[in-house]
């Protein structure tokens, strides 16, 4: 409060009241130009009498008024009575505490009554505006925030449960309850939340604070981030695929090609490695016998199929033939 109200203090000045023959009074009143509902809130009226005669037990009111014409929409926040010498000034502080009204702008009025001393009943009023602030609809400064999180990422917050001096001193109690994936823990002055969060979005995590005389329910609010590529997307890369078939050897070919590498599985993860590729097909098996070559030429009329080393022997000879 004292922060609040330092530096704040206005004063208004009333007209000079003539109260009698020998006395003469000048009032002013200071107040706040803000405060808190339900706290105590210093006013300062100062009576000056410049006049020969002495003012016993003089009553005065504080009041607040919604609007400028007294007696309208009145509150009386504070009623007391000041001894004030000939020729003196006397200034009392008065602490009061407002309730029962709401929030919002009012206007500060002295209320005097000289009828004792001057045989008359005089009010007064000095005007001042006061902006009365509820505390049910605002936060304290400091009030900590819950850094942002990012999704499948792992998160780790400590955030105080305790802060601000004097008057805006506050405390938090939460409930324990933390978004999908993160846990809660009160330590000593503190909470901590960890985890691995599994849900983006915006996650109220609920407290009690008491501040300012009051303690309410609040959302201190944790921001989930979607991450840029986020890990759930697909399954695990599936096993490696399996070796092709050898292929056949073919009629008298040359053998058969390995077969192609398996696929990798499916997913987001690493393809699964080629498989090993198929084992050579075997030789092919030997071509039929050609038909009986006729006299000259030995009988090595053979198909184009037989193996090579007969087919060598075969023209050797033709050749000694034919030498």
């Amino acid at each position: 409060m004292h922060r609040l109200l330092g530096g704040c203090l206005s004063f208004f000045a009333l007209a000079l009241l003539p109260v009698a023959a020998h006395a003469e009074l000048s009032i002013t009143i200071a107040a706040p130009e803000q405060a808190y509902l339900g706290e105590a809130i210093p006013f300062d009226v100062t009576v000056r009498n410049d006049g020969e005669q002495a003012l016993d037990a003089l009553p005065y009111a504080i009041v607040l008024s919604a609007n400028d014409v007294l007696s309208d929409a009145d509150f009386v926040v504070h009623e007391g009575a000041l001894d004030v010498p000939a020729g003196a000034a006397l200034t009392e502080r008065v602490e009061a505490r407002v309730t029962g009204v709401g929030g919002g702008r009012y206007f500060v009025a002295l209320r005097v009554d000289l009828g004792a001393a001057a045989g008359e009943a005089m009010t007064v009023v000095a005007p001042a505006q006061l902006w009365l602030r509820d505390p049910a609809d605002e936060l304290p400064a400091d009030l900590p925030a819950f850094p942002p999180a990012t999704r499948w990422s792992m998160y780790t917050a400590i955030v105080p449960t305790a802060g601000g001096t004097g008057d805006d001193a506050w405390t938090l109690s939460f409930d324990g309850g933390a978004p999908p994936g993160l846990s809660m823990t009160a330590e000593e002055g503190a909470v901590v939340v960890m985890g691995t969060p599994e849900e983006a979005g915006t996650f109220l995590l609920g407290a009690t604070l008491t501040w300012r005389n009051a303690a309410r329910l609040v959302g201190l609010p944790l921001l989930v981030l979607d991450a840029d590529n986020p890990l759930d997307v697909g399954e695990p890369g599936g096993a490696a695929g399996s070796g092709g078939t050898a292929g056949a050897g073919g009629a008298g070919g040359s053998a058969g090609s390995g077969g192609t590498g398996g696929t990798g599985g499916p997913g987001d993860g690493s393809a699964g490695a080629g498989g090993a590729g198929g084992a050579g097909g075997a030789a092919g098996a030997p071509g039929p016998a050609g038909s009986p070559a006729e006299p000259d030429d030995g009988g090595c009329a053979a198909s184009a199929a037989a193996p090579s080393l007969m087919a060598l022997g075969c023209a050797l000879a033709l050749l000694r033939r034919r030498g």
